[in-house]
């Protein structure tokens, strides 16, 4: 169980709503409705009946949002006690990012501790809103994907270049070849989890001027449902490597290099190049860089 959970179940019993959730805390509805799911799946309880599009809290949920309550009321009291009188610096992300990182909050703990260090708040925010959000103060800086040039006024740091490379079922012809294109592609259904588009849009502009009309993309609730979808549809998936770009098996797919050298996908630290907390946030981002930090945050690489 973890507080961002709580905090998306909070949400929806205030709005009965998982859109309206979503908006109230910036998150994709996905990503709320992804949550409340995985709490009643951890649990063993049904915390919302849902009838004709209409939510409301079961006896179970009640219970749980009483006790989520005071929990979430005693970590912002205790969190608002530790920052007193400390930096802080409020790192945008977007709910795809978030969804690929394998648990980024011990890393930010450590930094907190480390000799300069100071708070590292996390917000999850839709992608349209971020760079509004950091030009105007909300944000004192973001990590995007995918995002090569930075916004007017802005400085980017690259923090991770990743080799493109496409999903296919293993009994499809394509899982004989070592390296795939964008011909290969053509006649094909992307499958791609929610969120992707942004972080693959070098892959999909290629594809699209190469098929020379619109992509057609279906969209699923996260990676295991793609891998699902792909065997079950003979559709192709689309992802990136942490290590080496080589071919290799992943729940009975094979994940295969797509050729090009340019089409790679960009982690970019992102900040006001007139922040009057750009020394801390500098900082920090070498922090991150200095011994591969921030791909430790990816799942195929654990935390060490």
């Amino acid at each position: 169980m973890e507080i961002s959970q709580l905090r998306f179940f909070l949400a929806s019993c205030d709005g009965a709503s998982f859109a309206k959730a979503a908006e109230a805390t910036g998150a994709t509805r996905q990503a709320v409705s992804n949550a409340v799911r995985a709490l009643e799946s951890e649990m063993g309880i049904q915390l919302f009946e849902r009838k004709h599009n209409q939510m409301r809290l079961t006896e179970e949920g009640e219970r749980l949002a009483r006790r989520a309550q005071r929990v979430i009321s005693l970590v912002d009291d205790l969190y608002n006690e530790e920052i007193d009188g400390r930096d802080e610096l409020v790192l945008g992300l977007d709910s795809f990012t978030v969804g690929s990182m394998t648990d980024p909050f011990d890393s930010l703990t450590e930094y907190a501790s480390a000799e300069g260090g100071c708070f590292v708040r996390i917000t999850q925010d839709l992608f349209e809103a971020m760079g509004e959000m950091l030009l105007d103060g909300r944000r004192d800086l973001l990590i995007l994907r995918s995002q090569r040039d930075s916004f007017d006024g802005c400085v980017s740091v690259p923090l991770r270049t990743a080799k493109l490379g496409l999903i296919v079922s293993g009994d499809d012809p394509l899982a004989r070849r070592d390296v795939l294109g964008t011909d290969d592609v053509s006649g094909r259904a992307l499958i791609v989890p929610n969120g992707a588009e942004q972080r693959y849009k070098v892959l999909f502009d290629a594809l699209a001027a190469s098929a020379g009309r619109r992509l057609k993309v279906s969209y699923v609730d996260n990676s295991a449902v793609a891998l699902q979808a792909i065997k079950k549809t003979g559709g192709i998936g689309i992802t990136d490597f942490d290590g080496p770009a080589r071919k290799m098996e992943v729940g009975g797919c094979l994940k295969i290099p797509f050729a090009g050298a340019s089409e790679n996908v960009y982690d970019c630290a992102i900040y006001p190049e007139d922040s009057p907390k750009k020394g801390q946030i500098g900082h920090f981002v070498r922090w991150l860089q200095a011994g591969e930090r921030f791909l430790k945050w990816h799942p195929s690489v654990p935390i060490s």
